[in-house]
């Protein structure tokens, strides 16, 4: 009879412990809820055109990355213009995305800007071009 209390008691532990552990998992699941909905909300802003320069195994491609940049900075002296722009870092291996609002520029700047840095760029495999589209968030 005295194990029986003993095994009882036990079981009626661990039952209270497993339930208290499935509330903390609830709060927690809760939590991340809310998070995410923070992430999408600052994803939600568009970007006129975004280049992202990714990675394989191997890293980014360096002379796109500097090509970019080089760029950026001749047009801008050319047309008397500052191009902004904001770099978010998302990989591990230098993965990188230039995201450019081009509210400086008029519709056909704009036009113009992108086909041109896509024609420079058109001969890296390490390179991806979006338009209209959100920012990622970095990591």
């Amino acid at each position: 009879m005295k194990e029986f209390k003993i095994i009882f008691l036990l079981t009626v532990t661990f039952s209270f412990m497993k339930c208290s552990n499935s509330k903390t998992v609830e709060i927690n699941v809760v939590e991340s809820i809310e998070i995410s909905t923070e992430s999408k909300n600052l994803e939600e802003k568009t970007c006129r055109f975004t280049v992202s320069l990714y990675s394989i195994g191997e890293g980014t491609d360096g002379k796109a990355r500097t090509s970019l940049e080089n760029f950026v900075k001749s047009y801008s002296s050319k047309n008397k213009i500052q191009i902004a722009y904001k770099t978010v870092n998302w990989g591990r291996e230098g993965e990188v995305d230039y995201c450019f609002s081009l509210s400086e520029l008029n519709v056909k700047q704009q036009e113009t800007f992108i086909a041109e840095l896509k024609e420079l760029l058109k001969e890296s495999k390490l390179v991806h071009f979006k338009e209209n589209e959100a920012c990622k968030v970095g990591r």
